[in-house]
Order: C-alpha cells, then sequence, then structure tokens
C-alpha cells in the first residue's frame, strides 16, 4: 500500500481511452428523515435507527400508526444513475443508461447529466428513503421500472441505438437486479445480443442490490449469467454482508467460506465485500480486508454503495490492483456518505494520502 500514489496528471493518462457503461434503472428519491416526537420545521427529534423505527412499528402491531416524514432533498437515484455519477466526478468518460424518464429526460436527469452521455429507456421509478444513522429503509414505486423488458425496451429504442452506445465500452456494469423484474433478461439481452455479436468489453461489474426478495433459483440463474461472461471478460462481483449471504445460500455455499469459494463458483476476476466498518476483496491468487472510516453522523446514506462502487470501477479501469482499487471504493463510499456528494479526483487523492 506504501506504493500507492494518485497525481492528477497520471490518473488522467491512465483512464485516456477507457468508457464506462452504466445500466440499467433509474429512480428519482425522496429523501427523508421520520419524526419520533415534534414536527417539521420546529427542531423535532428522529428516529435515530433502524433498530428504534422498527422497535417503533412493531409495538403498535393491531392497531394504527402514523408517522411524519421530514423531507430534506430529492434528487437523482438509482444504482446506475449514483454510480455514473460517481465515476464522472472521477473523470471517467460515462455513459448512462436506464429509465430516467420518457419522451424526455426527468428535470432531475436533465442537470446532472449531458444529454449526449444518457439513453432513457422509461421512465423512472420513485423512492421515499428513510435515513437513520445506522443506515437506511427505502419504499419504492417500481411501477415503470418494472413493466420495462427486452421487448419493449428494443421496440422503444432500438437494437441499433442500443448497439451504438455500448459500443466500444471498457466496462460494462450491470446493477440493480433486485429491484427490477426484468433485469436478468435485459442484463441477458445486452450480453447476447450486443457483446456476443460486437465482442465483450475488458470489465463486466455486477451489483446485485438487496436479494432479499428473490428465490435461490432467480440467484442461481444470475449466478450462471455472470459465469457466462468470465470467460469473456474480467468480471467483478460487489456485495453487501446481506447479498453476501443471500447468494452464497442460493449457491449452497457455508457462511464461513471464504470469498475465494464463491469467486471459485463464479468463476469471476474478483468479488469485493464492502460492509459497515470494513472492505473485503479478493482476487483468484490473494484476499484484501481493511477498516472502513465509519462516519459517525451520516449526511446521506442513500447512494454510499454506488460511490463505493464508482471508485472501485475507477481504480481498475485506472489499471491500479484490486487492493487499491477496493480502497479507492472505500473511500469513495465514506466520502459520499459524510458530505453527501460524490468524492472529485482533488478528495480523493487527499484522502487516499491520509489513508495509507
Amino acid at each position: 500500500m506504501n506504493q500507492f500514489k494518485l497525481q492528477k496528471p497520471d490518473w488522467h493518462e491512465r483512464l485516456q481511452g477507457k468508457k464506462a457503461v452504466v445500466g440499467l434503472d433509474g429512480f428519482i428519491d425522496t429523501l427523508t428523515r421520520p419524526i419520533r416526537a415534534g414536527a417539521s420545521g420546529s427542531r423535532p427529534e428522529y428516529f435515530a435507527t433502524l433498530d428504534e423505527f422498527g422497535h417503533y412499528i412493531a409495538q403498535r402491531s393491531g392497531m394504527s400508526a402514523s408517522v411524519e416524514l421530514d423531507p430534506f432533498d430529492e434528487r437523482i437515484g438509482g444504482n446506475a444513475p449514483n454510480m455514473a455519477s460517481g465515476l464522472l466526478a472521477l473523470n471517467v468518460n460515462t455513459r448512462l443508461a436506464g429509465t430516467l424518464g420518457v419522451p424526455a429526460l426527468h428535470p432531475l436527469f436533465q442537470t446532472a447529466f449531458e444529454a449526449s452521455c444518457v439513453l432513457s429507456l422509461a421512465n423512472p421509478g420513485q423512492s421515499i428513503s428513510y435515513e437513520f444513522s445506522d443506515g437506511k429503509l427505502m419504499c419504492a414505486i417500481n411501477r415503470d421500472v418494472n413493466a420495462l423488458d427486452w421487448a419493449s425496451l428494443i421496440k422503444r429504442i432500438g437494437l441499433a441505438a442500443l448497439e451504438a452506445f455500448y459500443q466500444d465500452c471498457t466496462l460494462a456494469a450491470f446493477v440493480n437486479w433486485s429491484e427490477m423484474q426484468h433485469a436478468g433478461e435485459l442484463w441477458e439481452g445486452v450480453i447476447e445480443h450486443i457483446f456476443d455479436t460486437t465482442g465483450y468489453p475488458e470489465w463486466m461489474f455486477f451489483d446485485l442490490s438487496d436479494c432479499s426478495r428473490k428465490s435461490a433459483d432467480e440467484l442461481r440463474l444470475v449466478t450462471q449469467l455472470m459465469r457466462r461472461c468470465a470467460s469473456r471478460s474480467k468480471t467483478v462481483l460487489s456485495l453487501n454482508e446481506n447479498e453476501k449471504n443471500a447468494i452464497c445460500a442460493a449457491l449452497t455455499i457455508s457462511g464461513n467460506a471464504t470469498g475465494q469459494d464463491l469467486l471459485s463458483a463464479l468463476d469471476g476476476y474478483a468479488v469485493v465485500y464492502h460492509y459497515l466498518s470494513q472492505t473485503h476483496a479478493f482476487d483468484k491468487n490473494s484476499s484484501y480486508t481493511f477498516q472502513n472510516h465509519v462516519v459517525q453522523k451520516p449526511r446521506i446514506s442513500t447512494g454510499g454503495g454506488d460511490n463505493f462502487n464508482a471508485g472501485l470501477c475507477a481504480a481498475l479501469l485506472a489499471g491500479y490492483p484490486l487492493s487499491q482499487a477496493a480502497m479507492v471504493g472505500s473511500f469513495c463510499g465514506s466520502y459520499y456518505v459524510e458530505f453527501g456528494r460524490s468524492a472529485s479526483f482533488e478528495a480523493l487523492e487527499c484522502g487516499i494520502r491520509d489513508l495509507i
């Protein structure tokens, strides 16, 4: 780690000619804090933790309950837009395909991205995020997102437009499989009708998102798709603790298994676990673990994992080894949670200097 130095000219040179395409979801997030006592506008007392909020709800079983939400921000959401925004902040040439608004982009997406760098497939979902000091509860309305399947995607934009959008990408990121009803079909469509025809990118990145609603059979199917890509690209799977447990259970891998055991089952290049306090990264020959910077008073938690993924992928595209790329991801995730915005390269350069 002592050899890890980031300098802007070198970073730009390493990323020259590299392009990332991220997809395929999109949401508008309303960020709120549930009020425990008082009312919005009058210095209310908020529920501090998910556990506290859950206990309050559980106590009202068999009765009615009402909780006021104090909204504090509305912003672009969804794993793909958040990750794409994080990559752009790190000077990565990035394109975003997702549910961003039709026939016109939602105004928030118009502000966040240049029109030439986005491809909208449907209208965005809506999400209300309950923010707590120890995490978040996201309640989503996925109607338009769930209606998007391969047939409707092709009918709306055409295969040629989608193929042109992915042309010459160095990294293709597929995220939020769990919150899109037809995500597996959409991912397979891109792989079969574009990559099998025009060639695979050097890197393919996957983040399944919260898998708790998915069956073991569905999880096994998506791992088969990742294995298929692993023979043609360097595949990376990013998981939080809940996602790691779900996918290991579906593949009947022991809960005590190492990251290499899961990596072997997927035949991939790398598996990364991003937990609250630690990051663990595994390739076929080595494993790396280090402590994250845990933010005691988060400004926002929605999007932290997506910015972790952005930092990880940016560093891999720049040619850094997995151990250092995972450290970049860890910093970018923590930075977003602490400051409510994606880390610029300048913030990353200073932050990494403090970590090593």
